[in-house]
């Protein structure tokens, strides 16, 4: 009789039944059915002992969750069965719970899958045979694949109330919680206590103050390895150094578990959006749920700062995205003036580089506006930043009061919060325990917003220590990415937009017009070159008290003034400029910005002149 090759498949889902040789146990098993196997004639073939194979076991994944399919070896069988890579065979498992724990209908759907394909399946501690071949087997194998899936609920159970006994616990008493440690501790030798690895926390620790301090995760992944820094034994890469950042562990919080909604096939539109927004609400609801139970390495301030920082990168970098070369320094902050599309770097043939609107260069949709020389702007609008005047942006310093305000409510806030939780344990009824909960809730939700609050302030004052003095030699070399990506985030923090524009005028022949914003919108600037990137004017736009000066500088001096509550307004003008000159600075600055009904009636009996 023709013989056909067996695999032997094997599984453990924690991995400390590897280190109990749970793994040696099911493969010897299986060897020895497989060495004096005797199958049913029915099935037209029997088993070689010297023909088979043993597939990789999969350690510490789940059967219950299906994980040895999705993420583990018997996935990677089943998907060279389905490419035809095997074409037949037969599968040698322990028992049918090494092969899957599901819920019934979805791990008949995995056993099917190989039946219909040729690959017979032995349960090697009952003998039964599940094929095709053979007649009766369909309710024993639900029998099987009940008994395993009702098992793994009821380990499940007693694992979930086991672990929440000792998470109370741990927080009535503050005894260690016995697994689940993170790598920077370990528990004491009576195993009640946590111990710190400081060579670990300081390493992590430095992590924080560099991202602090305006280092990219890249940036701070070579230093760590360039240092010969090791963690667990390996180098660092960007997960790592980011999940560290993420890592609420490290301020002292256990997030509990919880199940987000799987995604559907053939899921609407409609659908997606609420199962995603419905998962960020049950990932909020865990946060705002996490209690504080390991040791506290990263401090309440550095861990909140961190944080922010790093949720206001995420959403510029939806917004911003930089190449390997970061050929555009402003990446993220050039507009097309016109339409308000990105501008890019566009290279010709020539060598040259210039500023051009994506909508006009795709033609998507209709755009007229003119390319810019990127060189010259980039020249020009750096040597505008290096002169800029922070504290001129930043003047409010009602911020540092403020602040100290803040930070005092945050401690009261948090004074709060432990009194509530003291009084939780001591809570004579439900009653009073809801009670209790729901004003932690509110006080809960009062920190986060002093957070936000006073993350956003020292924020603002990072941006005024931070130095904008750039070696421009070294800045405008497109091929130092490290050093152009720096200057981009931090030009970023300051400056909201750059919108640019090239314009043919007859009065004053071709020109480039760069108009920055900032994000307090107290000031504005607006620079105006000719095409070599020579400065004819520099406009610039403030307000205070609801009143608005706009000021235009040329070659160092102040030529135009305009002082404007929208209602009345002063004209200081130099006499060496004519009317049509004083008609051309109120259209460039002033239409727009002032009250639709503004009148803007000029004549020389209204001009208070400069000189």
């Amino acid at each position: 009789m023709r013989t056909v090759k067996a695999y032997i498949y094997s599984r453990v889902s924690s991995l400390q039944q590897v280190d109990a040789f749970g793994l040696d146990r099911q493969i010897s098993t299986v060897l020895d059915f497989l060495e004096n196997a005797k199958l049913p004639a029915e099935l037209g073939y029997q088993l070689d002992p010297s023909n088979y194979e043993v597939l990789e076991s999969d350690k510490g994944l789940s059967g219950y969750k299906g994980h040895n399919f999705t993420k583990g070896s018997l996935g990677q069988f089943k998907r060279r069965v389905e490419a035809g890579e095997i074409t037949e065979g037969c599968l040698l498992i322990e028992s049918v719970d090494r092969f899957s724990r599901k819920q019934g209908y979805d791990a008949i759907d995995e056993f099917t899958f190989l039946i219909k394909r040729n690959i017979d399946i032995v349960e090697v501690e009952t003998g039964q045979i599940y094929s095709y071949k053979l007649d009766h087997k369909l309710s024993a194998l639900s029998t099987s694949i009940e008994r395993a899936h009702q098992e793994s609920k009821r380990k499940a159970r007693i694992s979930k109330k086991s672990w929440n006994r000792r998470k109370e616990e741990s927080l009535a008493t503050g005894v260690a919680l016995n697994n689940n440690t993170p790598d920077w501790l370990s528990l004491s030798q009576d195993k009640k206590t946590y111990e710190i690895d400081a060579q670990k926390v300081q390493t992590i620790t430095s992590i924080f103050e560099w991202y602090r301090d305006g280092y990219g995760v890249t940036e701070i992944v070579n230093r760590l390895n360039s240092e010969g820094n090791r963690y667990n034994g390996r180098g660092w890469n960007t997960v790592t150094v980011y999940n560290k950042l993420r890592d609420r562990r490290l301020n002292g919080y256990l997030i509990g578990k919880y199940k987000t909604i799987p995604k559907k096939d053939s899921e609407s539109t409609t659908d997606t959006e609420k199962r995603i927004l419905e998962n960020i609400k049950i990932k909020k609801e865990a946060n705002d749920n996490a209690q504080r139970i390991y040791p506290v390495v990263i401090d309440d301030e550095l861990f909140t700062k961190i944080q922010s920082m790093m949720d206001r990168n995420v959403s510029s970098k939806k917004q911003r995205s930089t190449t390997t070369k970061q050929r555009n320094l402003f990446n993220g902050l050039t507009k097309c003036h016109e339409c308000g599309s990105p501008m890019i770097v566009q290279s010709m043939s020539n060598g040259g580089q210039y500023l051009r609107c994506y909508r006009q260069r795709t033609k998507d949709e209709k755009c007229n506006s003119k390319m810019l020389r990127y060189f010259e702007s980039e020249k020009v609008l750096l040597g505008h930043i290096k002169n800029l005047n922070l504290d001129e942006i930043y003047s409010d310093r009602k911020h540092a009061q403020s602040l100290d305000v803040l930070k005092r409510q945050l401690s009261d806030v948090n004074e709060k919060i432990v009194l509530l939780n003291d009084k939780v344990k001591s809570a004579s009824d439900e009653d009073e325990l809801f009670a209790i909960m729901e004003f932690k809730r509110k006080r809960i939700l009062e920190k986060d917003e002093l957070n936000q609050k006073i993350s956003s302030l020292e924020n603002e004052s990072e941006i005024v220590r931070l130095n904008y003095n750039y070696d421009i030699d070294k800045l405008t070399d497109q091929d130092n990415t490290a050093l152009r990506r720096k200057a981009n985030e931090h030009i970023a923090k300051v400056i909201s937009a750059i919108k640019c524009q090239r314009i043919d005028s007859s009065y004053i022949g071709a020109y480039y017009l760069y108009d920055i914003t900032y994000h307090r919108d107290i000031l504005k600037h607006i620079l105006i070159t000719d095409n070599s990137g020579k400065l004819i004017s520099e406009i610039t736009i403030s307000e205070k008290d609801n009143e608005r000066t706009y000021l235009v500088r040329e070659e160092d001096q102040t030529v135009f003034k305009v002082e404007s509550n929208g209602n009345a307004w002063v004209i200081y003008a130099s006499r060496t400029k004519t009317i049509d000159d004083l008609l051309y600075y109120i259209n460039t600055m002033m239409v727009g910005r002032e009250p639709d009904d503004f009148a803007y009636q000029l004549n020389e009996d209204h001009i208070e002149w400069i000189d």
